[in-house]
């Protein structure tokens, strides 16, 4: 006898199908740089690069949508290779400097905790690393560049630390209250995310000391940050105020020039690569790749004259702005060009292009007033043991072909006399 599949139970396995296609299929890249790395049937999460570069370890959900295994992959995608196996949740992996060993949390040898696992890049020579007692774990785990420590999320019952350990005694150094840790700046900075509800991007040193807020969400969540390897730049995910709505940002060190660089409202966990030219992340459920944008010009800028006597009458300050290769002083919106973040060219002055330090690279000169600078100066606190004179810095901004620029040169103020 033969077995009638009915209409409806066709149209549904049609439509399960033409899902599940479309979330393993390409998908419209989020940045328009961007290329989609993982097709993978469930989510993957939380991407790493090696320090070469060369691979990528990642965790990916089963069909249970419950257990997690760690991935490895090249970083072009290609050669996806399942690493850990069974009924376990394995998360946040992270490669040994040398690349020759992975790092990450297990979830559940300890009734509700992770504890911190190591096994060889292949997958082999798995070793339990932390045995601690009731109510404490570990995820969310960062190699320093020597592999003899390790920052991670050390949580206590109703507490989150971040936390550094060394590899010899695994004890945990719970620093600060906070989130998603990771290892900057040679290791000598700790960048990671204070707690919910206003959760912000901060960097500390890695004993704890000289904690620095970095962004100044309001209304919304920033989290996962990551510094660029030049030091300059911090990409982050922005969550928007439902809770839901996220997406890749970009800023310098500063916290200034936020940029947004995707759009599809469903990115998330941006990670530098080692030569700071690519970013992971993770959108609609897999990996992706782009390149990393240029947020901000660094501009070499001449003030003349090198010496200002806030008494003086003189007409004009001058400023030379030079671009780096790449980059035209033609591109340059003279409008948008100001001196200290307030004062603007002088529409009534003469602007050119030419070289004033000789040295073969085109330069803008735009004039600024010089009483409205004199003025600016005079409201700055310069103390009451300056001497005479005092060196101040002045900073010129502005946007060429739409991206900001920045350069600063340093003036000495006259004081007295």
């Amino acid at each position: 006898m033969k077995r009638v599949v009915s209409f409806p139970v066709i149209l549904f396995l049609g439509i399960s199908m033409l899902l599940l296609l479309a979330h393993v299929e390409a998908q419209t890249p989020p940045n328009p740089s961007a290329t989609q790395l993982t097709t993978h049937p469930y989510r993957v999460k939380w991407p790493e690069w090696s320090r070469d570069g060369s691979k990528i370890v990642y965790q990916a959900y089963d069909s249970s949508g419950w257990y997690r295994h760690i991935w490895i992959m090249n970083a072009d995608g290609s050669s996806q290779t399942q690493l850990t196996f069974g009924n376990v949740v394995d998360q946040f992996p992270t490669f040994s400097s040398d690349g020759l060993k992975i790092l990450f949390s297990r979830y559940g040898l300890r009734p509700g905790h992770s504890d911190l696992m190591v096994m060889d890049v292949d997958g082999s020579n798995l070793i339990r690393l932390t045995f601690g007692p009731a109510g404490y774990g570990y995820h969310k785990v960062h190699y320093s560049i020597d592999d003899q420590k390790v920052v991670c999320v050390y949580y206590t019952p109703g507490t989150s630390y971040v936390a550094t350990m060394n590899l010899s005694d695994m004890v945990p150094h719970p620093s600060t209250l906070g989130h998603s840790p990771r290892w900057e700046s040679d290791d000598r900075e700790i960048i990671f995310t204070t707690p919910e509800p206003n959760q912000q991007i901060a960097v500390m040193n890695s004993d704890g000391s000289n904690l620095q807020l970095i962004t100044n969400c309001v209304g919304r969540s920033c989290a996962r940050g990551d510094l660029s390897p030049d030091g300059k730049s911090i990409a982050l995910d922005i969550v928007e105020s439902d809770g839901i709505t996220q997406d890749i940002y970009m800023m310098t060190k500063e916290g200034k020039y936020l940029t947004r660089l995707t759009y599809n409202e469903r990115s998330f966990g941006p990670v530098f690569s080692p030569q700071g030219d690519k970013i992971l992340f993770i959108s609609m459920g897999n990996i992706w790749v782009m390149r990393t944008p240029q947020i901000l010009i660094s501009a070499t800028t001449n003030i003349d004259p090198d010496t200002l006597n806030l008494k003086s009458n003189g007409q004009w300050i001058t400023a030379y702005v030079e671009l780096p290769e790449g980059h035209c002083v033609s591109e340059i919106d003279v409008c948008s060009i100001l001196l200290n973040g307030s004062i603007g060219v002088d529409p009534e002055a003469p602007t050119a292009i030419g070289d004033h330090d000789m040295d073969g690279i085109p330069d803008l000169m735009v004039k600024f007033d010089r009483a409205a600078v004199i003025a600016l100066l005079g409201t700055y606190d310069y103390g009451e043991d300056t001497g005479k004179s005092v060196d101040v810095a002045l900073v010129i901004t502005g946007n060429a072909a739409g991206t900001p620029f920045e350069g600063v040169d340093t003036t000495r103020v006259l004081l007295k006399g």
